[in-house]
């Protein structure tokens, strides 16, 4: 039989040990474990932080995003990095990389729960950046990107919404995810146009044409989802936001209503003194190596070039017919 002053003993033996156990528990957790909702004055942001950036929300209000880690470690780079264009000697930081949003004229920002999935950090950089939006009811965009392939790196999306710093979701036209992330390309990837879309080009090896994704963005759901696409030969920006669905939607209305793309006053049922007298000085009837030719041109700033078959002296049935960057003509 046990004593009961050894039961004592132990018991305290074993409270102890514990109390031990959890107090180490508690000092071994990371600094950054319990960070989210945390408050730091904007003063200690300001000195802490190894990145940030200006971003307003869809009202306009300005916030400042602060990127930091507390287990930040920092070194030197031994040779160039081609990704990052930085050169040896240039500064590495790497670490656990998390965002504070501080509002303007606050005296305390808050860490957010969005993770950045950010790990390395060298100065000076241009990877990482913020896209303004076209018009006031239109959030910032911040883009972290990181590298991808040779071609192109892989873009996440933050905006700022009801005060809090939001993760971009990219979805399809149907509404399905298609990830976290998209892809974009070096120096030039990126742009935004009116109507809240943003736009991503990347290089196609397998085509060999630029892949211009044209996507919209919904505040409310945090996502921005794929509305239009187009396949381009030159590595340049189209001068238009239309993209190959939405120009294809456009004549399949038009053809639909029986008139011409962005032309209403010419419909089927004219003649062709009727049609010519529509269009005004644009010939409609050129000859072109002896062959009679109906030449409509739309003076759109993407040179969209619709053309028409017209027998003379007939009703006008319509034959579209679309083609890009040169005149679309019909033989008669």
């Amino acid at each position: 039989m046990i004593h009961p002053k050894h039961n004592a003993k132990w018991a305290s033996l074993a409270l102890l040990t514990l109390i031990g156990y959890v107090l180490s528990a508690l000092l071994l957790l990371p600094t950054n474990a319990a960070a989210k909702g945390e408050q730091i004055s904007a003063k200690q942001l300001a000195s802490m932080s190894r990145l940030s950036f200006t971003l307003r929300d869809a009202k306009q209000t300005a916030y400042t995003v602060y990127i930091f880690a507390y287990d930040e470690q920092k070194s030197t780079l031994t040779e160039e990095n081609g990704w990052t264009n930085n050169k040896k000697g240039d500064k590495s930081y790497s670490g656990t990389y998390r965002a504070a949003l501080l509002k303007k004229g606050a005296a305390y920002g808050t860490v957010q729960a969005a993770k950045l999935d950010l790990n390395t950090i060298i100065l000076p950089q241009t990877w990482n950046f913020v896209v303004k939006s076209k018009e006031a009811s239109t959030p910032d965009m911040l883009m972290i990107t990181d590298w991808g392939t040779s071609n192109f790196n892989e873009v996440k999306t933050y905006i700022v919404r009801s005060g809090e710093l939001r993760r971009v979701t990219y979805v399809d036209n149907k509404g399905k995810k298609i990830d976290d992330s998209y892809s974009a390309s070096r120096d030039d990837g990126i742009r935004t146009l009116s109507g809240a879309r943003v736009q991503f080009k990347n290089y196609n090896n397998l085509q060999f044409v630029y892949g211009v994704n044209t996507f919209k963005l919904n505040v409310n759901k945090s996502e921005l989802r794929l509305e239009d696409t187009r396949n381009l030969r030159s590595k340049a920006w189209p001068n238009s936001g239309v993209g190959d669905r939405a120009y294809l939607k456009s004549l399949k209305e038009a053809a639909l209503k029986g008139a011409l793309p962005g032309r209403t006053d010419i419909k089927i049922g004219m003649t062709l003194q009727n049609a010519q007298k529509s269009w005004g000085n644009q010939p409609l009837v050129q000859m072109r190596n002896g062959e009679r030719s109906i030449i409509i041109l739309n003076s759109a700033s993407d040179l969209i070039h619709t053309c028409t078959s017209l027998p003379i002296n007939h009703v006008l049935p319509f034959l579209i017919c679309t083609m890009r960057s040169r005149i679309c003509h019909h033989g008669m």
